[in-house]
Formats: structure tokens, sequence, C-alpha cells
């Protein structure tokens, strides 16, 4: 393998790298016609959220996608002080807490992964993610009290969904729900739900690293998807190509601290509650929806790359590379069919 400096030849470098911002409706040929198109972001989740779209309704239909992002924000961050999932966690532990359909899917969805991959995603180490404060002002590695206490928990065995009456009952009260492995995934899937709907056929969204492809380019060519080299900013490791579907890349180099010359990371793994620390700097997953897509890179970065090739393996329509802090690639069977390239 050998490294190439980043080019930004497609909208998607630009997207990759987070740097479009609100520009307003531009105009430009394809081979047959003129096509409108629509170019905003805005910060969502604690990160920031880009978008192109094609067509003549761009504009506004852009700007309803973001809205449905910013109204699902306002349920599931625990960053919002009145968010329906902070009132869940103030208040599930003592009773039966009734769920938004939105909030009640997202948490159904991340539970299954959670036993999909043993506790690999775990949604319910809120409790230790604010410990650790990655990503904050106030990082720092927790007390061994506190590692002692939170390891190994498997909590979310200790979470009760009610199908019926779409009601949530903790039965442990150190269980503390964070979303943030699983919600950009599922905004994401929204959005280009909003966008199908207001007959947008071609966009493209980037949601901190989550990257969802609607069509294809309006030369109808793939979208061409490119992966940072998980240590150097500026280079990329892999390209691939994808249309209706979801890339999601989980690496250290996102957020962490260093302290006494280690890097800590954000990606903890559930069971020794540090982070994780098997062998995988980056995990990229591509399948069609964005809230499975983010899941499985979660728990695949966890898993390490053995037992995660494995899992990808024996699920249908999902596709894996892996990138291992020696740098080597390791990648699933079906990926070759997607354009994929190493750098």
């Amino acid at each position: 393998m050998f490294k190439k400096k980043l080019i930004i030849i497609t909208m998607i470098f630009v997207l990759f790298l987070g740097l479009i911002s609100c520009m307003g409706i531009n105009k430009f040929k394809n081979t047959k016609e003129e096509v409108e198109s629509y170019e905003m972001s805005e910060k969502i989740l604690g990160t920031v959220v880009s978008g192109v779209a094609y067509g003549k309704n761009s504009k506004e239909a852009l700007e309803k996608a973001f809205k449905r992002a910013n109204y699902i924000e306002n349920i599931m961050s625990v960053n919002i002080k009145d968010s329906e999932l902070n009132k869940v966690n103030e208040e599930a532990f003592n009773k039966d807490v009734k769920l938004s359909n939105e909030l009640y899917y997202v948490i159904d969805k991340a539970l299954y992964y959670a036993n999909l991959t043993n506790g690999a995603l775990d949604p319910t180490i809120g409790h230790v993610i604010d410990e650790w404060g990655i990503g904050t002002d106030h990082a720092k590695i927790p007390e061994k009290d506190v590692i002692n206490k939170y390891k190994s928990l498997e909590n979310y065995k200790n979470v009760k969904l009610n199908l019926n009456t779409k009601e949530i009952k903790f039965l442990n009260e150190n269980v503390k729900l964070d979303l943030g492995a699983i919600g950009k995934g599922y905004i994401g899937d929204e959005m280009r739900i909003v966008l199908k709907e207001e007959g947008i056929q071609s966009a493209l969204l980037n949601l901190g690293g989550n990257v969802v492809t609607l069509g294809t380019k309006i030369n109808n060519e793939k979208w061409s998807i490119g992966i940072r080299n998980p240590k150097e900013e500026n280079e990329i490791s892999a390209s691939l190509k994808a249309s209706n579907e979801v890339v999601v890349t989980s690496g250290n180099y996102e957020r962490y601290f260093i302290k006494d010359g280690i890097r800590y990371h954000h990606i903890i793994d559930p069971k020794t509650v540090y982070p994780a620390k098997n062998g995988v700097v980056s995990s990229t997953i591509i399948t069609k929806d964005g809230i499975d897509a983010d899941a499985l890179s979660t728990a695949t970065y966890i898993l390490g790359s053995e037992k995660a090739k494995k899992l990808i393996e024996s699920l249908d329509g999902v596709e894996a590379f892996f990138i291992k802090d020696n740098m080597e690639v390791i990648v699933t069977k079906g990926l070759n069919n997607k354009g994929f390239r190493v750098r």
C-alpha cells in the first residue's frame, strides 16, 4: 500500500472534510440540461452535517431534511437538557416511561446490535462516557473504582422495552443510555427519506464521517467515496463507489486526548470501559441504511478485525474494510464489487 495526497476531485471529498457551507442555489449543465443544486451545513449532534441536493426543488428539500435532523437531535441528544432521552435517563429506573416512535425505534435497534455483537456495541454505558469526557474540555482517565464499577456490566440486558405500549424501564440504576454510536446513522436515514419524498433523486450527505448517498451523480456515475488515512490527516487510504448506500467509518483519530504520551480515543470497549484496543484503527461499513452502518462501524472497531470480518460476512447486504494498527487492510469478500481501491 502506498500513500497519496488527498486530491479533492469530486464533491464527496469536500463533504468528507466537512468544508461545505450554505452556498445558495447553483446552476450547471450536465450532458443534456441545466441542473440546479443547493448546498448547506449545520452543527447537529456535536458534528458538522453537510449536504448537497440536485434538482428544481433542491433548496426546499434540503432545508426540510435539515429541519428533520434538528427535530431528531432534540429527541435523542444527551447534550440537550430537556431532550426526551435525558428524561428517559432520569426516570426509567423508577417507572415505565412512554417513548416517541423515533426514540423507541433507535433504542430497539441499539439493543438489537448489542445482542448481536455480544455487547461490543452497548448503548447503556452513558455513565462511562461521561466519566471519560472525551471530546469535552474535561477529558480524563476515570478513577480505578469507577472502572471497576462499570466494566463488564452488560447493562444492555437490563433495559426492558414494551413493543405494545412503546414504554421503557431500566432494571439497574447504573443504566444510562447514550445513542452517540447510532444516532447519526438514524438522522442520515431520515434526511434521505425527506429528500426522496420531496422528489430529489441525486444528493449527498455527510454527518461527521457518515456519508449518505441518494441515487447517483447527475452524470449517472456512482459517488466516489474517499476514506481517510487514520494516521495522516490529509491523506486517504482507500476509495470506493456507492449509490443509494451509506458509508460509515469509525476511527481513533476522531476524538481523543493524550496523557503521558498515550492516546485515549472515544470508542470505549464496554468490557474494559477503556478505549478499545484490539488492533483496529479504522473500521468502515458499507450498507443500505445508516443506522445499521453506524452501529456496526463502532462494534467492529471494538471487536477487532478477525471477529469483525466474520460478523460482517454473516450479514446480508453489508460489506466492510478494516485498517489495523500496522496499516494492514482487511476486506470482506464482496467489497471489490464496489470499485474498492487501496491508495
